[in-house]
């Protein structure tokens, strides 16, 4: 596993073998039907400037949610790649250092149950608990979070984005059809959330890969921090395309976050759970992951 002074070393470019894999995988084809883990050229992006990447198969999943009567089937007929981990703090710093990017100094954090929201405590480099670099960033907005994709597109020539909710339900699910993708107890210490066991419940966010991956190979989907994704809001989920792509309709106002976090309940860290938050709100559980385009979602 690459550590994060490694990820955010200055890139020296593809390496030859890294180049040979990337052409093997464009022509011969490394998708496994059915969502199943993607082995063994799964693993890191060739460039060390950037997180490091998965490749999620095609398939699908019915969403059984217990809040809405509409369950809806949903099928995700591309391949995309997701981060293994959430943006970390050296990751985002990177991004900071390179643009000059001006985030501000403000973010809703929290002490016990009284929430703080000023301009003078709290930001994405002090969320007002303990964080290293291996962190995962949060206090950042939607809209951060949006323009640190961009400069990683514009920065490799590849596309970069926010996860859809439809493909960060699908990568939460990992191909199982469990409460939780390790079974249907929250356990003790499988992730970090308020009353999961772990040494970070309702305190702090953990290191990234403190816990174990999902059969996709991912970590921390459920539990940690929350997510942003890139839709718009929509109280029913049933309005949202049921292709995978990110729901562009509806209250754009408000963006859908995924995940849960380590201030909240086992239940918010269900494949089905989400939650609306206006996108210029910073807040220290949410932060964000990525994903990468592999081919046009709508061809």
């Amino acid at each position: 596993m690459m550590s994060a002074a490694r990820i955010i070393d200055e890139a020296r470019g593809p390496s030859r073998l890294g180049r040979k894999l990337a052409m093997a995988c464009a022509y011969a084809g490394c998708l496994v039907s059915g969502g199943a883990p993607f082995s063994p050229l799964q693993a890191r992006a060739v460039d060390k400037t950037l997180p490091e990447m998965v490749t999620i198969a095609p398939g699908g999943f019915v969403s059984d949610s217990t809040e809405k009567p509409s369950a809806r089937t949903v099928r995700i007929a591309y391949g995309f790649a997701a981060s293994k981990y959430p943006i970390t703090v050296a990751q985002f710093a990177r991004f900071v250092r390179e643009t000059g990017f001006d985030t501000g100094n403000h973010c809703y954090t929290h002490v016990g149950d009284i929430v703080h929201d000023t301009f003078t405590e709290g930001s994405w480099k002090d969320p007002k608990f303990p964080q290293g670099g291996n962190s995962p960033v949060v206090c950042v907005s939607w809209n951060e979070a949006q323009a640190y994709a961009t400069w990683l597109s514009r920065k490799t020539g590849e596309t970069y984005r926010l996860l859809s909710e439809a493909e960060y339900e699908y990568v939460n699910r990992a191909g199982t059809r469990t409460r939780y993708w390790w079974g249907d107890a929250v356990g003790t210490a499988k992730a970090n959330c308020k009353g999961c066991g772990s040494a970070w419940d309702d305190k702090r966010s953990s290191p990234v890969g403190s816990f174990p991956a999902n059969p996709f190979g991912l970590h921390d989907t459920a539990g940690n921090i929350w997510s942003w994704t890139g839709d718009c809001w929509n109280a029913d989920i049933a309005a949202a395309p049921a292709d995978g792509t990110a729901a562009d309709k509806g209250d754009c106002s408000k963006r859908a976050i995924r995940g849960g976090s380590y201030g909240h309940g086992p239940e918010y860290m269900l494949p089905t759970s989400r939650h609306s938050i206006a996108p210029d709100v910073h807040d220290q559980h949410i932060g964000f992951r990525i994903a990468k385009t592999i081919a046009s979602p709508r061809g």
